[in-house]
């Protein structure tokens, strides 16, 4: 299994719950709390079938950290097009930005 993480500087708080989000470099422990509580796991997302049903359910639910969201394995003969995974995991992700 092929799993990529980035990490980045976020200043985004929730006015509409009071949580914070906000962190640069160093997370504090009631941010992570934060968005653990907003957390899910979403394999392979890039590629599901019902990618449009995936998104309504992120943005209903308030995600904000999704992991596993362009994960890939595979055994045997399969033939993955990686190239192309990552082409619809970068376009997943700017739609989960939008």
């Amino acid at each position: 299994m092929l799993t990529i993480g980035v990490s980045a500087s976020v200043h985004v708080d929730d006015t509409a719950s009071g949580r914070k989000y906000g962190f640069d470099g160093k997370i504090s422990r009631e941010v992570l709390e934060n968005y653990l509580a907003r957390s899910l796991h979403m394999l392979a997302l890039a590629d599901s079938q019902q990618f449009d049903e995936d998104l309504r359910l992120i943005k209903n639910v308030g995600a904000k950290h999704i992991g596993h969201v362009a994960a890939i394995w595979w055994s045997g003969d399969v033939k993955v097009d990686i190239e192309a995974h990552f082409a619809n995991a970068k376009t997943a992700a700017e739609c989960l930005r939008a």
